[in-house]
């Protein structure tokens, strides 16, 4: 893109310079209006079609027996075959809706949710400032990254915009929480020194530190390009980060050191890059081109958006492995999943089209490629309860089976973003409230198939809050026709279950841990935007209620625990916070 090209492109942008992650609406782009055909073409055309038609009529019985099965492009070992299409598929949405909408304010929940904020952010400030995470149990902090990190404040920023949100409502502003958003602000603008983070991982401070920033800039100006404390901190955290993208092929490199300016190879995967990773530092860098008008951050992601686009086998299912070399651009014959290492790569597809105003269709398509392959490889409904949920692929890479693919039924808590992700593709943001069959009449067959499949995938993800605790495990298998759950494992009832023995008895299981994780949150949030369906509403409080009674220390702080089938009180506890907790869990509820 040259530099005039682009100048035009961020004056489109800046119609709509409304940050996706606060899911405000997009404006249409204007579109040339089509020239009619000429009476004789359609004539032509006419003749043509009626042709087609009886020849399709006479030829039907003959070609019906001619034609050869549906290709598989993969041979699948597993207990049952993967299927092309899910095998109850569920109704369209009806479009007179059995509720009424509801958009009116809740106070005394949004009181109760502020409180927890401002209960976990009183811990932070007395027991940990300035550093990177809380461990709210042993009253202190510890930072992220590696050599000596003094703390970039990973947790200060990445909650800047949920302060701000919840300060400033229609009840006036809130001074406790304005008086909390003041210090950090001083913070940032006394203490904060990216000399101090040492090495670091490119992504995570990629989306939590310069998202954060830019976020609050978005939020606090009404010209966002109008310079700030904010601004000028993401554009100095901007420039550290670039040189991890300095590759063969421009993917960047999973860690960067923040003083030295040096991109590090991820030691713990043959330096292998995570797709999640390289294909979801879009959405901060080229904001920050719209904002700043320098274009070098904007080229340098797109450059390795493009590695990525040709990164695919030509007629091949848009599902990457979860690890692409950065050294060639080719992809790791690994696993295939839209949970970790693979997630953010179908989210930010989308939403880069969203950011761009809808003039990078680009993502847009490749976003439908990617979803078409989603629901007819990656998902499946349980054998008894019928529940929808994802599945995860891996290739056999020697012996007999080589080439050949397994297929496990396991769906991690990250994946329940993708119910959020589907009625936002549906909609695009904008669709009235309820949505109207108008809003299903272009591209009507892909749109009902990932409306119904929103729908299921959410309800899903509340099925499996079906614990002692009322939360969902991290990592939750599947039951299918042929392989049973353990016995020791089993649920009555039910089709579901979570490991908690590993292959020793001194294995630490992770799968039944919950980590304060938003993403069901984040798509009952967006559900019930687009739905107004008040059961949504219910379904995030429920499971507030269950963060409230097994998460919350008394004097300040949240945990996650060990084992959500399991009431084991401070015993259950692990001493972390996150730092989503603050940023997204909260935000959304």
């Amino acid at each position: 893109m040259d530099s005039k090209a682009f100048k035009k492109r961020r004056k489109n942008n800046a119609q709509t310079q409304e940050h996706v992650a606060q899911g405000v609406q997009i404006t249409n782009v204007p579109r040339k209006k089509k020239q009619p055909p000429s009476l004789a073409l359609r004539a032509f055309l006419g003749v043509v079609g009626l042709l087609l038609v009886v020849a399709t009529y006479w030829s039907f019985d003959v070609i019906s027996k001619l034609r050869s099965p549906v290709r598989r492009p993969i041979e699948v070992l597993s207990d049952e075959p993967l299927i092309q299409k899910m095998e109850k598929p569920s109704p369209p949405p009806k479009f007179t809706t059995p509720y009424v909408p509801v958009f009116t304010e809740d106070t005394a929940r949004k009181e109760a949710i502020i409180a927890a904020f401002k209960h976990a952010w009183k811990g932070y400030e007395r027991d940990a400032w300035g550093y990177d995470d809380y461990n709210p149990l042993t009253r202190g902090g510890t930072n992220l990254g590696l050599e000596g990190s003094k703390g970039v404040g990973y947790t200060i920023i990445d909650s800047l915009d949920t302060m701000i949100i919840m300060a400033q409502n229609e009840a006036g502003i809130d001074e406790e929480l304005n008086g909390m958003l003041e210090r950090a602000n001083a913070w940032i603008e006394n203490e904060l020194d990216f000399d101090n983070g040492g090495i670091v991982n490119t992504f995570e401070t990629t989306i939590r530190l310069i998202g954060g920033l830019l976020s609050a800039q978005h939020l606090t100006h009404k010209d966002p390009t109008q310079n700030s404390i904010y601004l000028s901190k993401a554009i100095d955290l901007a420039d550290r980060l670039l040189p991890a993208f300095d590759t063969p092929t421009g993917l960047p490199l999973t860690n960067i050191h923040l003083r030295d300016r040096e991109g590090h190879a991820d030691p713990d995967n043959s330096g292998w890059c995570s797709i999640a990773e390289v294909s979801s530092l879009q959405l901060e860098f080229k904001y920050l081109a719209q904002l700043t008008g320098n274009e070098k951050y904007w080229r340098t992601v797109e450059r390795a958006m493009q590695v990525v686009r040709d990164a695919f086998p030509p007629r091949s299912p848009r599902l990457p492995s979860i690890f692409i070399r950065p050294d060639t651009g080719r992809f790791v014959p690994f696993g295939i999943r839209v949970g970790s290492r693979g997630d953010s790569y179908y989210e930010i597809l989308l939403k880069q089209y969203l950011l761009t105003n809808r003039t990078e269709y680009v993502y847009r398509e490749m976003y439908d490629e990617s979803m078409d392959a989603v629901t007819t490889r990656l998902m499946r409904r349980s054998p008894v309860q019928g529940l929808v949920h994802t599945v995860e692929l891996y290739p056999f890479k020697a012996g007999d089976k080589a080439g050949k693919i397994s297929l496990l039924p396991k769906q991690d808590h990250l994946v329940c973003y993708l119910g959020g992700l589907f009625l936002l593709g549906v909609t695009e943001g904008f669709a009235p409230v309820p949505p109207k069959k108008e809003t299903f009449r272009e591209n009507q067959q892909r749109k009902l198939r990932d409306w119904s499949a929103a729908m299921n995938l959410i309800e899903t993800c509340m099925e499996i809050h079906d614990t002692a605790t009322g939360l969902a495990a991290e990592i939750t298998y599947f039951e299918t026709e042929r392989v049973p759950a353990p016995e020791d494992e089993k649920r009555e009832g039910k089709d579901w279950y979570i490991k908690v023995r590993g292959a020793t008895a001194d294995d630490a299981m992770l799968d039944p841990r919950f980590i304060l994780r938003p993403e069901t949150i984040e798509s009952l949030f967006v559900a019930f935007r687009i739905t107004g369906d008040p059961k949504y509403r219910e379904y995030g409080w429920k499971i507030f209620q269950s963060i409230e009674k097994h998460c919350k220390l008394p004097d300040a702080g949240y945990t996650s625990i060990r084992n959500v089938d399991k009431i084991e009180g401070d015993a259950g506890r692990e001493d972390r916070l996150e730092t989503f907790f603050l940023s997204e869990t909260l935000k959304y509820l």
